[in-house]
């Protein structure tokens, strides 16, 4: 097995690993943020008719919204993202959940047929053309943004939900 000077397990050692836990019958991927999940699920995998299950474990607070509302405001398009990496990968049907670590029974699960990849590919490409005409309204956290190697480089992260950095970002775009 390769691995990283970070302890980590090499990409191409991973997607060999993933397949070989499909012979067991499931497989486990456990990555943080940005590390890929999404690209390992549609590359390495190949599910061949099967049903897939994905588990994204979220931190959230419940203060914020009832889980239901926070993964249908949070995680909606990573929720369709999920499901076609599965149906790209041969799966036949997905159901994606999202398990609320703050509250054992804070689960919300959603289950994907073959038959809605059509509208789930049209809704996807929906919001790409939104991101691609400028309508993206970052939601930088404190959480999220924490050693992420984009934070001062080519993103402000949090300070971008104060009121004098987006005035003062908006008027040197214009300068």
């Amino acid at each position: 097995m390769s691995v990283t000077s970070a302890g980590r397990i090499a990409r191409p050692a991973l997607a060999r690993r993933l397949s070989d836990g499909l012979d067991a019958g499931s497989v486990l991927l456990v990555a943080g943020a940005g590390y890929g999940k999404t690209t390992s699920l549609e590359e390495a995998i190949e599910l061949d008719g099967r049903r897939a299950v994905v588990v994204d474990y979220k931190t959230n607070t419940l203060e914020e919204g009832a889980p239901e509302e926070i993964v249908d405001a949070d995680y909606h398009l990573q929720r369709l993202v999920y499901a076609l990496a599965c149906f790209r990968a041969g799966a036949r049907e997905v159901e994606v959940i999202y398990h609320f670590l703050e509250r054992p029974d804070a689960v919300v699960s959603t289950v994907f047929g073959i038959e809605q990849v059509a509208e789930l590919e049209a809704e996807l490409s929906v919001a790409i053309a939104g991101i691609n005409a400028g309508e993206f309204r970052p939601t930088p956290d404190e959480f999220v943004c924490n050693g992420c190697p984009a934070l001062d480089v080519v993103c402000a992260g949090p300070r971008l939900r104060s009121r004098e950095y987006a005035e003062h970002a908006l008027a040197t775009v214009g300068s």
